[in-house]
């Protein structure tokens, strides 16, 4: 699988199964700017109820062996979350019309047949980690996630870095700087001792003058 982040806004999501996982997958796919979300069930979780209360979420009551039905509401979807178990043959039925109509597709119930996955996630000083199993364990992921929180927790400096290099990125675009001198430049400061030592210290603002100076000084030389 090619890991990617995928801007979901706007999408259609179909959501097929009204349990635990189809919760947790709404609720993820709610903080991340999911369009219109339709939970298709027989049943439904008391969340997902209170959601819909909410007008955050569609649900409609039927059976995923009504595949004439799942088919229109697949059609209509951008993304589509398989999260009822059990039934292997509406799991296979579900993938293959997905296929067909060359739609995103999460098959939360079998890892060796899904096309897409939402791995476990946590983010640490604007930076997102995800640990993907690939379907063995998801406490074995989540357990690594906390390994990755108790190592870079307390990292400020991560946070401080990001900002100076994001910092870095737009005044040199601000600026006009060429692209290849822009990779150069980014690539130099990134490595650079004196920029470093102010990040370690946790001076951003002087962090920030240092690049000003620093890329003003490189564009009057390659004039």
């Amino acid at each position: 699988m090619l890991p990617i982040y995928l801007d979901i806004t706007g999408f259609n999501v179909l959501v097929l199964g009204g349990g635990y996982e189809a919760t947790k997958k709404v609720g993820r796919l709610l903080r991340h700017g999911a369009g219109k979300i339709v939970v298709y069930s027989l049943d439904f979780s008391d969340e997902l109820r209170r959601l819909a209360g909410e007008g955050l979420v569609e649900l409609v009551e039927g059976d995923v062996r009504d595949l004439d039905r799942v088919a229109r509401l697949i059609d209509w979807a951008d993304l589509i979350i398989y999260t009822v178990p059990g039934l292997e043959d509406v799991e296979r039925w579900v993938v293959d019309r997905c296929r067909r109509g060359r739609k995103l597709h999460i098959m939360s119930t079998n890892a060796s047949i899904t096309q897409a996955a939402l791995p476990v996630e946590v983010e640490l000083h604007g930076l997102r980690f995800t640990v993907f199993s690939g379907g063995k364990s998801t406490l074995v992921a989540l357990k690594a996630l906390e390994m990755i929180r108790e190592c870079l927790g307390d990292r400020r400096e991560l946070a401080l870095l990001l900002e100076a290099m994001y910092y870095l990125k737009v005044y040199m675009k601000e600026r006009g700087v060429p692209y290849k001198v822009r990779m150069m430049l980014y690539r130099e400061l990134f490595r650079d001792e004196a920029l470093n030592n102010y990040i370690l210290s946790g001076d951003l603002d002087a962090a920030k003058r240092y690049i000003k100076r620093y890329v003003d000084s490189a564009m009057k030389q390659s004039k």
